[in-house]
């Protein structure tokens, strides 16, 4: 028994190729006019929580700090230094900080960085308020360094009291 292979049946596109080049540098153009030419960059700083991760595979209780640097440009690194303030009443106290961090783009030609270690041990069951602030600067693709900085908003509250050094 012979084994037949059939022939394929040639399918002529039916848009041209000049047609969907067009199209494609049209696309292009549109893209590169409505992009914003200046430069943004913001830090958007969660609120401090008690660490689930560290807490269960660790053993460790811990208040993490979860901080993302956004640019509407490339970046290669953000260097910030990050605060956690705990406000029950009165004054604010700063209660941990966590200087010249550095957190590197994960892909070339990343818009966003994350610093996701920043923690500071804590003695469960013990209820604070606290609030994330971080500043600092983005180190963009193109050399350009621009100044960045945020915060966590109102105090949230945690049963996890950070330590005094």
């Amino acid at each position: 028994m012979s084994l037949t292979i059939p022939k394929p049946i040639r399918i002529l596109p039916k848009v041209p190729g000049v047609a969907v080049i067009g199209l494609m540098a049209l696309q292009y153009v549109w893209m590169a006019a409505s992009s914003d030419p200046n430069v943004h960059c913001e830090l958007k700083v969660q609120n401090p929580h008690q660490s689930t991760h560290a807490a269960e595979y660790l053993g460790l209780d811990v208040v993490k700090l979860k901080i993302t640097s956004e640019c509407n440009r490339p970046q290669k690194y953000t260097e910030i230094t990050a605060t956690i303030y705990e406000s029950n009443e009165g004054l604010p106290k700063k209660v941990a900080q966590f200087p010249n961090e550095i957190a590197v783009a994960a892909k070339p030609l990343d818009h966003a960085v994350e610093f996701e270690r920043l923690t500071a041990p804590c003695v469960r069951g013990v209820k604070a308020n606290y609030y994330g602030v971080a500043k600092g600067f983005a180190y963009l693709e193109g050399g350009q360094k621009f100044p960045v900085k945020g915060k966590s908003g109102k105090p949230f509250p945690i049963f996890c009291k950070i330590k005094a050094k």
